[in-house]
């Protein structure tokens, strides 16, 4: 027989009662209270966050997914479905993700194209998990929904930086690379890949002093270091395989101006160093061949100055003969009592001697090769007032001879015209 409940059993199973009341509504405010703050700083993150019940509708969302896709509160409350968030072509995979997600899978980082009121778009990337309340069963998920606009655009921008950096590299028709402060290689051109004997994929991550002879790599380290030291640039030249090479160390300085990269460029001047040897030895040669002319032209001078002395002292020589040896004979054969016909010989051989050492003849002879003996002869008579008859008399030729003479000198000589005197054309030579 079961025990009768007395009064006193009553009021403790009252009192039981209502510290369950209380604790339970204490538990409600509390989860309110957890709500409200978990809205609140939902509210201040710069991404949007958002719960989906069972049936796929949005029951929250922040103030940043109200101000992303342009729709209200009100538009929750009319049951607002969570696919109008994104393009048609993802809805299928969205509606797909939200089962795998209230069936206990974990999906992050999902990307979409999300969809906002007006129409215009934006690249996304959802992360959700199950809201688990009671008895271990989902009653919806909550999750984050990021725009990566930005995000894509940067690496777009990184990626368009590295073809360009590429084309850069490559347009440059020298070796040209990028390398770490240790010296691996982080970008390269064809030209500097080649020298290294190597394709360009397979020299990306490789140590280039690895790569070189270790005399070069040696000294390429010691300049590199320089520059990460001092922060300026440095150039230097070095042989590699025989090469001659002319080489450029330039720092890549990061926000802090610490060197974080070395940009570095080398031309071959092996062509251009045997280009200057050789002009060197050229210039060296003639040089010694100047030194040499200028050796053979002073012995030159020496030899004309020489022959010009002995042909002045020839010329002195045979004037004084002439005047000595030959010039008191011929007085005397004057005062001898020749003839008319033996004088006119006498006056020819006179004239003929004073000729061959009248400076006059020589000229003449040394200016106008072109004219005949005989026209020079005429020349000089003509010159000591000589007429054409007494010329003619003293050459024993005919008057017609003489004048035939004269015209061919004025041709010779450029004396045109009947009126230039020929006498003293030929004083002003």
């Amino acid at each position: 027989m079961a025990a009768k409940t007395t009064h006193k059993d009553l009021e403790k199973r009252v009192k039981e009662l209502e510290r369950e009341v209380r604790a339970y509504k204490q538990a409600e405010m509390a989860q309110h209270d957890n709500e409200m703050t978990y809205k609140q700083l939902a509210d201040l993150l710069p991404q949007t966050v958002f719960e989906v019940d069972k049936q796929g509708n949005i029951t929250f969302a922040n103030r940043h997914a109200f101000e992303t896709f342009g729709y209200t509160q009100e538009d929750l409350k009319k049951g607002f479905s969570a696919l109008r968030w994104f393009i048609r072509k993802d809805r299928d995979r969205v509606r797909e993700n939200i089962r795998k997600v209230l069936s206990g899978e974990k999906l992050h980082g999902q990307p979409y194209t999300a969809l906002r009121r007006d129409g215009s778009t934006f690249p996304a990337i959802a992360y959700a998990s199950a809201i688990i309340v009671r008895k271990g069963k989902p009653t919806g998920l909550r999750g984050v929904l990021i725009d990566i606009t930005k995000r894509k655009q940067a690496r777009e921008a990184l990626k368009t930086s590295e073809e360009t950096l590429k084309a850069l590299l490559n347009a440059c028709s020298e070796s040209a690379f990028l390398i770490d402060n240790e010296g691996s290689i982080l970008a390269i051109n064809e030209t500097a890949a080649q020298r290294l004997h190597k394709n360009m994929d397979e020299l990306l991550g490789v140590n280039v002093y690895s790569s070189l002879p270790p005399k070069a790599a040696k000294r390429r380290k010691m300049w590199t270091n320089k520059v990460i030291r001092s922060h300026k640039e440095v150039c230097f030249e070095d042989e590699v395989d025989g090469r001659v090479m002319s080489n450029s160390v330039y720092p890549v300085l990061d926000k802090r101006g610490k060197v974080i990269q070395l940009a570095v460029y080398g031309r071959d001047i092996t062509e251009q160093k045997r280009v200057v040897a050789e002009m060197k030895e050229k210039q060296a040669a003639l040089q010694a061949k100047r030194r040499e002319l200028q050796e053979v032209n002073a012995a030159l001078r020496v030899l004309l100055e020489g022959r010009d002395k002995a042909r002045r002292e020839l010329e002195e020589r045979v004037l004084s003969n002439v005047k000595e040896l030959v010039g008191p004979y011929i007085n005397r054969l004057k005062k001898s009592g020749l003839d008319a016909k033996q004088m006119t010989y006498l006056r020819i051989l006179e004239s003929n001697l004073n000729d061959i050492v009248s400076p006059f003849v020589r000229q003449l002879s040394s200016k106008y090769s072109t004219l005949t003996p005989t026209e020079i002869q005429v020349a000089q008579l003509i010159r000591e007032g000589k007429n054409t008859r007494e010329i003619a008399e003293l050459l024993s030729s005919s008057k017609r001879t003489i004048e035939s003479h004269r015209q061919s000198i004025r041709t010779k000589l450029g004396v045109k015209g009947a009126k230039a005197n020929l006498r003293s054309y030929l004083f002003s030579m």
